[in-house]
């Protein structure tokens, strides 16, 4: 079953699937299959933090008992809500059961299998093989202050990238606020590449929506 086939299969019957969420649907199943990064800007309340943070986990589970999810939100309360959303969806049997860590039973790994924090939670002593950043700036304030900004970079994605596993790989989401925001940032470190969704709220040049594959260099206009 396709990510795409197990989000129209679990969502709410009211929901209804428009392209951009075939869109990152595949971005993210690519992600996944293919253990490549993936940054997804979308606009706020088009479902991107649903699908990336809630069923992408839960569907790669049903193959994959033994992966290990971080999810890193603004709040402590939202990294919860998500977790807690993602772990209803799961149907192994669980040997640790919180809102915001849970570990499928079977995992050797010391590990959880799905660890929610807020930017200001910790992560020390946990590793993963996806982590997740979502929206981690949530204003125009916060985004133009420096201190928040480098904060933000040092003390928690700078620190979470370094707990991932050998195979381990990124997703962002991010509503693009600043220049050197989350996203602006991890695209300039050269070591990384990324599959980009890049779909700004307009697009009135008929050029400013796009899909680049940092890898193969190939690219989509929309």
């Amino acid at each position: 079953m396709s990510l795409l086939q197990y989000y129209e299969a679990k969502r709410p019957r009211n929901y209804e699937t428009n392209w951009h969420h075939k869109w990152i649907c595949d971005v993210l199943e690519r992600a996944y299959r293919e253990r490549k990064n993936a940054i997804i800007e979308v606009p706020p309340r088009h479902g991107k933090s649903e699908i990336v943070n809630v069923y992408g986990p839960a569907w790669w589970f049903e193959d994959h008992f033994d992966a290990m999810f971080g999810l890193v939100c603004n709040s402590d309360a939202l990294a919860k809500k998500f977790s807690t959303a993602c772990r209803n969806l799961v149907t192994h049997e669980l040997e640790i059961d919180r809102d915001a860590q849970w570990k499928i039973k079977g995992l050797e790994s010391l590990n959880f299998s799905y660890m929610a924090a807020g930017i200001r939670g910790q992560l020390t002593g946990h590793g993963f093989d996806t982590v997740i950043f979502d929206d981690l700036l949530k204003s125009g304030a916060e985004a133009k202050s420096e201190v928040v900004r480098e904060g933000v970079w040092d003390g928690v994605v700078s620190a979470a990238i370094n707990r991932l596993t050998p195979d381990g790989i990124i997703i962002a989401l991010q509503a693009r606020l600043h220049q050197q925001d989350t996203i602006g940032k991890l695209l300039e470190l050269e070591h990384l590449k990324f599959l980009h969704l890049h779909l700004p709220a307009t697009n009135d040049s008929g050029t400013e929506a796009w899909f680049r594959d940092g890898y193969s260099g190939d690219e989509v206009i929309f």
